[in-house]
């Protein structure tokens, strides 16, 4: 498992490669379960989605799983509005998505 903690907006101009790099990375270090905590992240805009739907993909080709945990509620909101809560799999806190993660297949 690792856990990324993002801080900022995700979007708005900023570099969203850096995101990208780091998950792949993680995922060609062995990892099978990408964890990214949102805590600190106050908005996110049409390429931050982009971004999310980009490391969901990444994880879903190398047989791994990418959860979301700690979304403050203008995310929440934001993702429930367009329904990318369907599309995410996201977690009320950060030890949640590592139990889930560390769960067995079922």
């Amino acid at each position: 498992i690792t856990i990324l903690d993002l801080n900022g907006p995700l979007g708005f101009g900023r570099d969203d490669v850096t995101l990208r790099t780091e998950i792949s990375l993680a995922f060609e270090g062995g990892a099978k379960h990408v964890i990214l905590n949102m805590r600190d992240v106050p908005g996110i805009d049409s390429s931050g989605v982009a971004a999310l739907a980009s490391a969901h993909m990444t994880a879903v080709n190398r047989g791994g799983t990418l959860r979301l945990c700690n979304l403050p509620k203008k995310l929440k909101d934001v993702f429930a509005i367009m329904r990318l809560n369907t599309v995410f799999n996201s977690n009320e806190t950060e030890a949640e998505a590592i139990a889930i993660a560390q769960a067995p297949p079922s």
